[in-house]
């Protein structure tokens, strides 16, 4: 029991470390696209540069997630890849009602992290294109070197 609680404690820790990168990316994309928005070419850098570096981060968040599974998984003799949040909260009973209402939190966070990436994703498009037209009507035509034939950007989390 006591290796459960403690389990979740890092679950626990774990989560609001979550909901923070989330609250962390939701602000740093509304300045990509305030500098999107803009006139500055070497501060939409600094910016995709400082969404980048936040992003990389959750490689070592979802190392920490993994190990909890993990062990949860070993404690209740299941497949960490069969657990979820709501899992885990329903095993632990009133020990995982904490589990359960952060949950609900990263959800919202993540959901409106997802929804402003599009937007942001969207005017990175729009800007992209406009660029093209713009250097093909001064230039003509860019041939293989034009951003559109040399390939798109993919969101690797869908």
């Amino acid at each position: 029991m006591k290796e459960l609680k403690t389990l979740l404690r890092r679950l626990e820790a774990h989560l609001q470390d979550e909901i923070a990168a989330q609250e962390r990316t939701l602000a740093l994309l509304a300045d990509e696209q305030t500098a999107l928005c803009g006139r500055d070419p070497a501060l939409v850098l600094e910016r995709t540069t400082a969404l980048e570096r936040e992003l990389q981060g959750g490689v070592a968040r979802a190392r920490r997630r993994d190990e909890i599974l993990t062990a949860l998984g070993s404690l209740w003799g299941v497949p960490a890849a069969t657990l979820t949040l709501t899992s885990i909260a329903e095993r632990a009973g009133p020990e995982g009602e904490r589990v359960l209402r952060m949950r609900g939190e990263l959800r919202e966070r993540s959901a409106k992290s997802v929804k402003l990436a599009r937007r942001v994703g969207a005017l990175a498009r729009t800007h992209q294109r406009f660029f093209s037209d713009v250097l093909q009507a001064l230039f003509g035509e860019l041939g293989a070197t034009d951003a559109r034939v040399g390939g798109r950007l993919v969101d690797a989390e869908a």
